[in-house]
């Protein structure tokens, strides 16, 4: 009994913080309007008796935004106000269900229009996404962020449970034009909850990073990331497969099951139910369960329900199922989510989380249209048991994947006092070489190699953009590393984004030279920058 008030007190603990939960509250208001919206527009084009791949269509509208916008939107949450960038989306996404609720009442709401609309408000949704993650561990640091993720994902899930039985019935009683205007008024909840929240920023020691130099170094960073090409990789098998249930369902609530706007919305209730029950029983779990278990388990319920759902023609086993499909679906959702939190440096975390949605979405938008395209040529029910057949074969990848990178690093700032010049550049046009020397004993060279080699991806990670070993031929014991970075500014960067792990591999790395690692930088030669670059002398 102590223990299940135990986990509901863990649960709500992010509560406490004033900002947070009126965020929360604000963002399952709009994520309410959201769904209604959704259910709006799809059964607009069930009605105008549209073909499968027509529907699946209105699905990757709503994700593409998020594939092709989710990087530069995380570039832009990591070196601009996230506050004011949330504002602007809002707005922004008010803005476009306002004008497809004016459409749609003056008659014009065909299915261009819904089309279009549902990716104008996708492309705010792609702007907010990463933003809205990265704020996350500012109001809900250390061991409150399982908690608080878990909650956005409670909150997403409520609103899928209430929002699609809302949409059914507003969108029958009262048109679907009525439901695309309250999705608009919803979505200022956000915005004034966002107004009201005083973020206090961080103080910057350097400027702000250019926005193209952040999209590399975005790149760079997962490139040689383990943990986070884990998570990606793991996401982008999951999300292809269960696209199916996502792209069909409005098909099979349809044809197969003869239900109408409401029945559709009570299917997408019935797995918002089971999203939420699983959120709030996801600490129990973790508890007992590894990530990488209860990740293979999501998926292998997923898949089971996509391939039933091939043949299921009664409404009661169809709720069941969507119960079964919202808890495996969330379970995964929310642990891929948790893993890219957990794998990054705090400097990167928007881009990371950023290139997460891109994921997600891209891979939910591919394989929406190709279930959808599918259906088309072959029809619904096989396409779903192909989709769920797949999604079962796929599980020792998933497990593979994911358990590739289970012990995470300290990603903790470290120390860091910056290096003093003996002139301070005026540009920031050349490359910096940064040259260090180590003396290895000869019967310790593999070990120290083996440590250099994680070295190179903590270097890469944190912007270098080429690194290279040397070893001096007449001088056996004499290793240099040697890497470059874009600029004078990008080297003091490099030494700011520094974490603790990344500290303790130097140290490791330097405990094999004797005497102790000498540093040296070098500025790019005159003759090889631009005519309008300037130089200045570095300190040897």
């Amino acid at each position: 009994m102590g223990d299940a008030a135990s986990e509901r007190a863990s649960l709500l603990a992010p509560f406490a913080n004033r900002s947070f939960a009126s965020l929360w509250v604000a963002s399952v208001v709009s994520s309410v309007g959201t769904a209604m919206q959704t259910v709006g527009a799809t059964w607009v084009l069930v009605s105008l008796s549209a073909s499968p791949g027509t529907i699946a269509l209105l699905q990757a509208a709503g994700s593409v935004p998020l594939f092709l916008f989710g990087l530069p939107a995380g570039v832009l949450a990591d070196i601009v106000d996230r506050r004011k960038l949330l504002i602007a989306a809002n707005l922004w996404m008010a803005f476009a269900a306002g004008v497809l609720a004016i459409a749609s009442f003056a008659g014009l709401a065909g299915t261009t229009t819904l089309i279009s609309a549902t990716f104008a408000i996708g492309v705010g949704a792609a702007v907010a996404a990463p933003a809205f993650q990265a704020i996350v561990p500012e109001l809900a640091s250390g061991p409150n962020l399982p908690s608080a993720v878990a909650l956005n994902s409670v909150g997403t899930n409520i609103a899928r449970t209430v929002g699609p039985a809302l949409g059914g019935i507003a969108a029958g009683v009262f048109g679907a034009a009525a439901v695309f205007g309250i999705n608009a008024v919803s979505t200022l909840a956000v915005v004034v909850a966002l107004v009201a929240w005083q973020r206090v920023p961080t103080p910057l020691r350097l400027p702000p990073e250019h926005f193209w130099s952040a999209t590399r170094s975005s790149v760079r960073y997962a490139r040689h990331a383990p943990g986070v090409r884990a998570v990606l990789n793991c996401a982008g098998v999951f999300f292809f497969f269960a696209s199916a249930g996502w792209a069909l369902l409005p098909v099979v609530a349809s044809n197969r099951l003869g239900l109408d706007a409401g029945g559709y919305g009570a299917l997408l209730g019935a797995l918002g139910v089971g999203a939420v029950g699983a959120a709030i029983l996801l600490g129990a779990l973790q508890a007992r369960l590894s990530a990488i278990t209860l990740i293979a388990s999501g998926n292998v319920i997923c898949a089971l329900v996509t391939l039933a759902l091939s043949v299921v023609r009664h409404e009661l086993l169809g709720m069941a199922l969507m119960v079964a499909f919202g808890a495996g679906w969330i379970v995964v959702l929310t642990l891929l989510n948790v893993g890219v939190q957990a794998s990054v440096a705090g400097w990167v975390r928007a881009r990371m989380l950023a290139l997460y949605v891109v994921v997600y979405f891209g891979t939910f938008a591919i394989g929406s249209l190709a279930w959808g395209h599918t259906a088309d040529l072959v029809g619904a029910p096989l396409t779903l048991a192909i989709a769920g057949v797949a999604g079962l074969s796929v599980t020792p990848v998933l497990i593979y994947l994911r358990g590739r990178d289970a012990a995470q690093p300290d990603f903790k700032p470290a120390t860091t006092d910056l290096p003093t010049l003996i002139v301070e550049p005026n540009d920031d046009h050349g490359a910096v070489l940064v040259m260090i020397d180590y003396h290895v004993p000869r019967e310790e060279q593999a070990a120290f190699t083996a440590v250099l080699r994680q070295l190179s991806e903590s270097r890469r990670r944190t912007g270098a953009f080429a690194w290279r070993h040397w070893i001096d031929p007449n001088d056996a014991i004499l290793h240099r590393e040697a890497y470059v970075v874009e600029s004078w500014t990008e080297h003091l960067r490099q030494r700011l984004r520094r974490t603790l792990s990344d500290q303790e591999l130097e140290q490791a790395a330097a405990a094999f030279s004797d005497p102790g690692p000498a540093t040296r930088l070098l500025r790019e030669a005159e003759s090889t920058l631009p005519a309008t670059a300037g130089l200045s002398g570095l300190s040897p």
